[in-house]
This record gives C-alpha cells, sequence and structure tokens, in this order.
C-alpha cells in the first residue's frame, strides 16, 4: 500500500517563488482502497520543461553557507517519487530494476547496536516505540522512515507493505518569537506538524479489529491532553499558536462527544475542557 500526501506551498521569502506542485494522494492497494482526498487549491509554483523544480532552499544555512546545496537539505521532490524511492526497501527493487540485494538492505534496516535500536543506516527505526512522534504509538518495531526539518516524513512499514509519505511546510509561518527562537515557527505548534498523527490515523483505518470511532477520539482526547501541556506561562498569550492549538483541540473533542450521543465520550470531553480551563487560570492567560 502506498500513500502520498504532497502539500505544496510557498517559502516564506517572498522573493523566492514557489515550491512543489501541490497533490494530496491517491492509494492504491492491494488489500482495500483508501480515497483520502484531493487538496484543490493551487499554489505559485515554477517548473521547467523538464519538470525539474525550480526554487530556493528554505534551511537558512544551507541557503546562506553553502550556496543552497548540502547533503542535509537543497533536494527537491514530489511524494509520488519519494514514495516509489521508498518502495525499494521492500524487494530492493522497483519494476524491472533492482538496486539492492537482501544482504545490503538487511544492513540498512538492522539497529545500529544493541543500545541503539531506533537507528539503522541511513534510516531511522521504530526499535521498542522509540519514535511515536514520527511513526505513532503503534507502529511495529521494523518500521523505518525518516523525517525533514520543514515538516516532512517517510515512513516504510514491512509487515503491512506500507509506505507513507507526508509532505507539509511547517516553516511556511511566522517565527513564533525572534528573540527566544529564531527557528522555531508557528506551524510547529498545530497539528500538521505532529507528523506521527498522520501514520496512526491510516493504521486506524486499517485494523479491522477494532471500531475505529473509538480509536479515533481516544487518539484526538490524548492529542488535546498533549496540546494543553505545551501551553506555559511564556507562551500563555491568547494570540500565541500553542494557545490556539490547545483551544482547537479541546473544542475538536468536545463537538465529537457531543456528536457522537456517547455519554462516555462527553464525560472524557468535559473532563480535558475542564482541566484546559483549569490550566489556562494557572498559566496567567
Amino acid at each position: 500500500m502506498m500513500i502520498w500526501h504532497d502539500v505544496g506551498v510557498k517559502t516564506r521569502y517572498p522573493e523566492r517563488s514557489a515550491l512543489r506542485a501541490p497533490t494530496l494522494l491517491v492509494v492504491l492497494s492491494p488489500h482495500f482502497m483508501l480515497d483520502v482526498g484531493r487538496v484543490i487549491k493551487s499554489l505559485t509554483h515554477l517548473r521547467a520543461s523538464t519538470r525539474c523544480v525550480q526554487t530556493f532552499d528554505p534551511d537558512i544555512m544551507a541557503y546562506c553557507s553553502m550556496a543552497g546545496v548540502s547533503g542535509h537539505a537543497g533536494l527537491f521532490s514530489n511524494a509520488t517519487d519519494l514514495a516509489k524511492l521508498a518502495s525499494v526497501m521492500f524487494t530492493g527493487g522497483y519494476g524491472n530494476h533492482r538496486f539492492f540485494s537482501r544482504n545490503v538492505m538487511d544492513v540498512f534496516t538492522a539497529p545500529k547496536k544493541e543500545d541503539a535500536a531506533n537507528w539503522g543506516l541511513g534510516w531511522w527505526r521504530d526499535g521498542d516505540d522509540q519514535r511515536p512522534w514520527y511513526f505513532g504509538s503503534d507502529a511495529a518495531s521494523n518500521v523505518i522512515g525518516h523525517q525533514g526539518w520543514t515538516g516532512t516524513l517517510c515512513m516504510i512499514d514491512p509487515e503491512n507493505e506500507l509506505v507513507v509519505v507526508y509532505l507539509t511546510n511547517k516553516i511556511n509561518s511566522p517565527v513564533t518569537d525572534l528573540e527566544e527562537n529564531p527557528n522555531k515557527f508557528d506551524g510547529g505548534y498545530y497539528t500538521s506538524a505532529s507528523l506521527g498523527f498522520a501514520t496512526q490515523i491510516i493504521r486506524i483505518g486499517m485494523d479491522r479489529e477494532y471500531p475505529v470511532d473509538d480509536q479515533i477520539f481516544s487518539l484526538v482526547a490524548e492529542m488535546a491532553k498533549d496540546s494543553i501541556k505545551l501551553v506555559t506561562p511564556e507562551h500563555s498569550a491568547p494570540d500565541h499558536p500553542a494557545v490556539k492549538n490547545a483551544e482547537s483541540k479541546v473544542s475538536l473533542l468536545m463537538k465529537m462527544a457531543e456528536g457522537s450521543g456517547s455519554e462516555e465520550y462527553l464525560q472524557l470531553a468535559r473532563s480535558i475542557s475542564d482541566s484546559w480551563k483549569k490550566h489556562q487560570e494557572k498559566t496567567g492567560k
């Protein structure tokens, strides 16, 4: 199964026109068909006749110090091509072409050492639930992948023959506090930046043993509680993204509970809502 989600957006620098064409996913699976939807809105983009993306690297260090070319930044692609590249890790090849033997793939994906089960060679590993922020809290230990600074994720799940490529641009947002941290952006506080939520929701949709509604509600409840914790006395102004994020999660949870007709859901949602109100009073908002 391959899922690719490519959100193309302009950079935060007005003079730098544009990035990938925005496309949202589409889905192929030997087991079932899943339609995740499409992004309709067009964003400014520029492509050469060769289909090579023409743009500037948003990584400040790479752009200013390395002429925009670096091993950790400056490479551009789209979700479809990245999904094809990631799928090579299933068999070592793509189509009629073979690139890696099984022995080489085992070297790539095996734990780097006994006390570092979350590291492979060139890949991150989930290990013993050591990367839930990226791969979700229910990922198998042999799940591999990597993330990127701008809000991107590639996850490869061999057990489920699943590849997820999730591309966003969380830094296409204002710097939250220039003096405190010039590399921390408003977009980093919002749901889309929590990369692991995407992979976890997909797995929930694939799980046929437990009711989807219960799992989704529990996930939103946990996300709401985690978001409340991010609101500190220093980050408690009404317009701070941490506050907006927590407010939106609690509001969504209440709407889900009210629409469910479940008293159990309502009790949990009200408890979290009350906790949010108390937290606001405590942090001085």
